[in-house]
């Protein structure tokens, strides 16, 4: 009988009321005692475990076998090196040798294992791969590992026909075994509908060749992050594309964008431009033209939308996610007159902010029509502003999006006061139905005074400041909680900052953290405190 109390731990990761109020408090004796005493003992403590995480050191203590009669309900199995045993060779044939006989490997009775993640195993072969897929038929996910190569895609044949989701890249990893021959090693498969090649950085133009249609007829999300694709060919020939992310992809320009859209503008519903070369203003946004359905837009935070990307962004009226750099919604300098009294009249108007719909013939009547009658960007629900420069005209979008439920503010010129005056003014747009809103990198135009305003704001539950020094300031989110709580609300603020820590100390945690609430915030050491009203 295996004894689940020392065994493994970090698979046994308690989802039920039993585990999280009962099992946890007992102790070693009394775990003990609970399994001579209690028939269920294994399902109490295992039924709703879905997620397995083995590391190379349990292999020699652990059976598959073992693990998914114990845990009935695990679908999810990770494996990782430990730093002297790794996930490969013999030890795997152990941790497998439950369920060997003369025929070889074979599938577990019950087992519902579906996913598989093998991506920190660093010494993995195509033959141990074999072994796993024998013995884990029903896979429909599989994270290879960052040395996979041509070989480790020829053993998927057996899954070919039911795998959904592939992830041959990584999130932090240059991967360099997977190339453009590597993915001809890849067999039909006519179920997958999402690949990852991020950070795959020897993929080019010539390497989606081999992800046309004929092969992935229900492929719909591709991630290139970080590639060398440059997306002049190869988009053509495959399926209708529901999410394309090229986040990262320094040769990826207006020329790629246009071959994209023309082949995949009609089915997109996400798109990541953030970090490509394409020209980050205006004028690149005319590709999104018939990107009717889009959801997701992150154009990156050096992208600035002047008033033709205002016009072609109200082609996009199903967008729920907005990320870029800034708003530049200017007048637009008249045209020329032959009598100098009419250019002297106009003079003064150029390059000057929107001051409201009556002056706003910089974004076109149709637009500012719409923008009056709250059908601008009617569904959007989240914003994200973090560029270089200021923002222009953005009090005029701020009195539309009636939907909108997070704000994202980043940089010195957009967290500040003047930005949250605008917010709160518009009671009947933006500031309506506000729950979260994201303050990062604000300087002294962001002060304690600024953000007394918010407390008008009548929906807002979230607020987090990330390195703004007015959080600093004596009794300043105290104040704030205050008169909120005073409106008969509650608010819950996050602080983040950036103190000085000794060598050594690991905050790799808090950096994933902070880099998960905006794109456009880089925290080197962050500290968290958090204050809930």
């Amino acid at each position: 009988m295996m004894n689940m109390s020392s065994a493994s731990p970090l698979f046994l990761l308690p989802s039920t009321t039993f585990c999280s109020h009962i099992y946890s408090c007992l102790n070693e004796q009394e775990r003990k005692a609970l399994r001579h005493v209690c028939k269920d003992y294994r399902f109490l403590v295992n039924g709703e475990v879905k997620v397995a995480c083995v590391p190379g050191s349990f292999l020699g203590d652990l059976r598959l076998q073992s693990m998914v009669k114990s845990c009935p309900q695990l679908n999810y199995l990770i494996f990782m090196d430990s730093q002297r045993e790794h996930v490969c060779g013999k030890a795997l044939v152990e941790f497998l040798n439950g369920h060997v006989n003369e025929e070889g490997f074979q599938a577990i009775p019950g087992s519902k294992l579906q996913n598989l993640d093998v991506k920190q195993c660093n010494y993995i072969k195509a033959t141990d791969m074999q072994r796993l897929i024998a013995a884990c038929p029903q896979l429909h996910s599989l994270r290879t590992s960052r040395l996979a190569d041509g070989s480790h895609l020829y053993t998927l044949l057996p899954i070919a026909d039911q795998l959904t989701e592939l992830d041959l890249g990584d999130s932090s990893h240059n991967i360099l075994s997977i190339t453009n021959k590597s993915l001809a090693h890849l067999p039909r498969m006519p179920a997958l509908r999402s690949i990852s090649l991020k950070r795959c950085i020897e993929i080019t133009d010539g390497g989606l060749v081999h992800l046309n249609a004929t092969r992935f007829p229900n492929l719909s999300s591709l991630d290139l992050s970080f590639t060398r694709v440059a997306g002049t060919s190869g988009f053509e020939t495959m399926s209708d594309l529901r999410s394309l992310v090229i986040v990262g992809c320094r040769g990826f320009n207006d020329v790629g964008l246009a071959a994209v859209c023309a082949r995949h503008a009609s089915t997109l519903r996400a798109l990541y431009l953030h970090g490509t070369a394409v020209k980050p203003d205006g004028t690149s946004l005319r590709h999104l033209l018939h990107a009717a359905d889009l959801e997701l837009l992150d154009l990156g935070t050096a992208w600035e939308v002047d008033s033709d990307g205002l016009a072609f962004l109200r082609n996009c009226r199903s967008l729920v996610d907005l990320r870029l750099g800034n708003f530049n919604l200017r007048r637009q300098q008249p045209p020329h007159h032959h009598h100098h009294h009419h250019h002297h009249r106009h003079h003064h108007h150029h390059h000057q902010p929107l001051g409201g719909l009556a002056v706003a013939t910089g974004i076109t009547a149709t637009i500012a029509q719409d923008v009056a009658s709250g059908s601008f960007l009617q569904k959007l629900s989240r914003l994200s502003l973090g560029g270089m420069f200021a923002q222009h005209g953005l009090e005029l979008l701020l009195g539309s999006l009636p939907e909108l439920k997070r704000l994202e503010l980043a940089g010195l010129d957009t967290a500040r006061d003047q930005v949250l005056l605008q917010l709160v003014a518009n009671k009947e747009g933006a500031a309506a139905a506000l729950q979260e809103l994201l303050l990062a990198r604000g300087g002294p135009d962001l002060t304690a005074k600024g953000l007394m305003h918010l407390a008008a704001l009548p929906a807002l539950r979230h607020l987090t400041l990330v390195d703004c020094p007015c959080a600093a300031a004596a009794g300043a989110i105290q104040e704030l909680l205050h008169a909120v709580r005073c409106s008969g609300r509650e608010l819950h603020v996050e602080v983040v900052s950036k103190p000085a820590v000794a060598p050594g100390t690991n905050t790799e945690g808090l950096k994933r953290f902070c880099a998960g609430l905006l794109p456009a915030v880089v925290v080197a050491v962050p500290q968290i405190a958090a204050v809930a009203c």
